[in-house]
C-alpha cells in the first residue's frame, strides 16, 4: 500500500518540466556590471547610465566649468598635512606598482605617489593633477563612490563602468575636517590582479589620521587665539597678575608683576614664584598647594 508521500512524488514526476521565462534585453537597459555588486556599486552603475555617461571613453572628462574654484590656502595646509601620510603609506607597497593620491571634495586629483614608471602609466589612462574622478567624468570608480557616500570604498576590474579602468582597482578613503565638512580622500591606484581589501584599510587608516590631525590644528588654533586674548587682557591691568602653576611655578604673568623685580616678563615665565621677592606671607606657599592668598 503506497503512503501519502509516495503518491506525491509519483505525481511530480508526470508533471511536464519547469521552464524559466527569460525577457529579451532591450537597447534601453541599463549595463550592469559584470559580477553580482555590491548595491552601491549597482546603483553608481545606474546613475552614470542615466547620465549618459560613456564606457568606451579613453580617459576621464575634464572636470564642469560650474565647480567652484579651490580655495589656495586651504589647499596649501591640506596638501601640506597630506604629503607625509602619503609618503608613509607608498613607504610599505613601494615596487607593488601601486600609486597613493590625495584629491579635493570635488573629485580632482591633487598629487600623486608611486614609482616612477606606475606614476607614468598611470598619466597615459588620464592619472595626473586637475583631473576630475567623479561620476560624471569617469563613471564607476572608489574615489566617486567615497566622496559621495562619505564613506571608504573599492572598486575592482570590471566593476568600473569605463572599460578604461578595467585594468586597475581603485579604493579611498573620505578626509574630513573638525566639522564634519568633506575635504577630499585619500585614493590607492593598484593593478586589479592585485587587489586586496588590505588595500581600503590601508587608505582607510591615512584618511582616519589625516581627519585627527585636522581636528587637533583646529583645536590648537583655538586655543592659541584664546591664550592671545588672555594675554592682551592681562597686560592692560594695572595690578600685577601672576598666574601659578600647582608647584609655585609661573605661567602667565602681565609687565606690571614683573616690574617690582626689575625684570621682564618675558624673561620671567617659567621660574618660580619664590625668586620674585619679598611677597605677602603664605603666599606662594598657599598657591603652591592650591588655596587662596591669605
Amino acid at each position: 500500500m503506497t503512503t501519502a508521500q509516495e503518491r506525491d512524488r509519483e505525481h511530480t514526476k508526470q508533471l511536464p518540466p519547469r521552464e524559466t521565462a527569460v525577457l529579451p534585453r532591450t537597447e534601453t537597459d541599463a549595463p550592469a556590471p559584470p559580477t553580482p555588486p555590491v548595491p552601491s556599486i549597482a546603483l553608481s552603475w545606474q546613475r552614470c547610465a542615466e547620465a549618459g555617461v560613456r564606457r568606451d571613453q579613453p580617459a576621464p572628462l575634464p572636470a564642469s566649468a560650474d565647480l567652484p574654484a579651490p580655495d589656495a590656502m586651504a589647499l596649501a595646509r591640506t596638501l601640506a598635512l597630506a604629503r607625509p601620510a602619503m609618503e608613509d603609506v607608498y613607504q610599505f607597497i613601494e615596487g607593488s606598482r601601486s600609486a597613493i593620491g590625495f584629491v579635493d571634495a570635488e573629485a580632482r586629483l591633487l598629487d600623486l605617489v608611486g614609482d616612477p614608471d606606475s606614476v607614468a602609466a598611470l598619466a597615459t589612462q588620464g592619472w595626473t593633477n586637475g583631473s576630475c574622478w567623479s561620476e560624471q567624468c569617469a563613471g564607476t570608480n572608489g574615489v566617486a563612490l567615497a566622496l559621495l557616500e562619505s564613506f571608504p570604498a573599492q572598486v575592482c576590474g570590471g566593476d568600473h563602468y569605463c572599460a578604461f579602468l578595467s585594468p586597475y582597482c581603485t579604493a579611498a578613503a573620505p578626509v574630513h575636517d573638525s566639522l564634519g565638512g568633506l575635504v577630499g580622500a585619500f585614493v590607492a591606484i593598484a593593478p586589479a590582479a592585485s587587489a586586496h581589501p588590505h588595500t581600503l584599510g590601508m587608505v582607510s587608516a591615512a584618511a582616519g589620521a589625516l581627519t585627527g590631525e585636522l581636528r587637533m590644528n583646529l583645536w590648537l588654533s583655538s586655543a592659541n587665539e584664546l591664550l592671545s586674548e588672555l594675554n592682551a587682557i592681562l597686560q592692560t591691568l594695572s595690578e600685577g597678575i601672576l598666574m601659578l602653576l600647582p608647584d609655585g611655578t609661573v605661567s602667565q604673568m602681565n609687565a606690571r608683576a614683573g616690574h617690582p623685580a626689575r625684570a621682564g616678563a618675558v624673561s620671567r615665565h617659567g621660574a618660580a614664584a619664590s625668586r620674585y621677592g619679598e611677597s605677602p606671607a603664605g603666599v606662594w606657599r598657599g598657591a603652591a598647594a592650591g588655596q587662596r592668598a591669605p
